[in-house]
């Protein structure tokens, strides 16, 4: 079973764990301190844990996945003799289209459709040295905290909290008695508001994108483990998680609205993710096949259908349902795990017939304009 595919379970299970939160209440709500929520201080608290350990954690990862799931495309197309510029160009120009129509039918915090514009510019440096690609990587990263605060207006912004309530007030009136138009308006309304934040984000995303491109060129997913002693190998995992977890800690805390907040929001997020990614592949190199890899690796494999299946599974169901703001979010969790649950075996059940997950053929018929032969 392909690791990488392992990766991509891991990120999008994560990554739900991560939007739950924000499909079954006001976004707005959810990150003023001291607005009240349906479950009080155990949905606070359960927040603040998702926050902290979760939260901006398992986006990078699957940020440095997509720069490594461009080379690996555009190495096939050379492979094939296609100048894969164009292809890629169109596999991300639908991608877009995937992700605006995800984010004003199903869920506003989609992420797909900044990942297909962030994705264009990657495009522009699949034949560049990987040495340069990795270089701008990390200029990129290395700005992002910059870019954000001056996106925010300095942390906060003027009138900024008086706002957030206001919109957190239409969200409610919106999602628990309105008609499918009036939901569908306010999720257009507030996706340009996500459009906005991914836009504070995108050096962030962008740099981590280029050294997946980079770190693909230098087939480094392909390579054998260095040989390290296993209680070096302990110590770097132990030290990476402590730290980002003090950085975020104090980024979800006393730092939310400082510059030096937004520095350890990012590097929590390198620095948890990247743990996380290396505790599984070390559980994987020891177990193969196990049940882990059984889990995770159909899922990585139709991530796309995975990720937009959630909302309509979650947000969806909450909306519908009259649940959402009414519902303590602590009481949603069971729901995301039997959600996973019914991925993963519909992932194994289709996967077991089709070469690619429902969307990816969809999303390969309309970049390659042809039919995707089922296995």
């Amino acid at each position: 079973m392909s690791s990488l595919d392992a990766l991509r379970g891991l990120a999008v299970a994560g990554m739900l764990l991560v939007n739950v939160v924000y499909m079954t209440a006001p976004v707005n709500r959810l990150l003023l301190a001291g607005e009240p929520l349906p479950g009080g201080e155990a949905d606070r608290a359960l927040v603040a844990v998702v926050r902290v350990v979760a939260e901006h954690k398992f986006l990078p990862l699957f940020a440095v996945l997509f720069g490594v799931g461009l080379s690996l495309v555009a190495t096939r197309l050379r492979a094939r003799g296609i100048d894969p510029g164009e292809v890629l160009a169109r596999r991300l120009l639908v991608l877009f289209g995937i992700g605006l129509a995800h984010a004003v039918l199903l869920w506003s915090g989609d992420i797909l459709a900044a990942y297909g514009v962030l994705g264009i510019v990657v495009v522009g440096f699949v034949g560049r040295s990987p040495r340069l690609v990795a270089g701008v990587g990390v200029v990129a990263l290395v700005v992002a905290p910059a870019v954000r605060w001056a996106f925010t207006d300095g942390g906060t912004g003027a009138g900024r909290t008086e706002a957030a309530r206001q919109l957190a007030a239409e969200a409610d009136a919106s999602f628990t008695s309105g008609s499918f138009g009036a939901m569908t308006a306010q999720r257009i309304d507030e996706f340009a508001i996500t459009a906005f934040g991914h836009a504070a984000d995108g050096p962030h995303l962008l740099g981590l994108m280029l050294l997946g491109l980079a770190l693909a060129r230098w087939g480094v997913p392909a390579r054998p483990w260095p040989s390290v002693p296993p209680w070096a190998g302990a110590v770097g995992i132990a030290a990476a998680l402590v730290v980002g977890l003090a950085a975020s800690m104090y980024a979800v805390g006393a730092g939310s609205d400082t510059f030096a907040g937004m520095i350890a929001r990012d590097a929590g997020g390198v620095l948890l993710g990247g743990t996380y990614a290396v505790g599984l592949l070390c559980w994987l190199r020891r177990r193969p096949d196990g049940r882990l890899a059984r889990v995770l690796c159909p899922l990585g494999r139709a991530a796309l259908t995975a990720y937009v299946l959630q909302s309509v599974l979650v947000a969806n169901v909450v909306y519908w349902s009259g649940g959402f703001g009414q519902v303590p979010v602590w009481q949603v969790y069971p729901l995301v795990f039997a959600v996973l649950a019914v991925q993963v075996a519909g992932s194994r059940w289709w996967l077991r017939r089709h070469a690619h997950g429902p969307l990816e053929g969809v999303w390969r018929r309309l970049t390659y304009a042809r039919a995707t032969a089922a296995r």
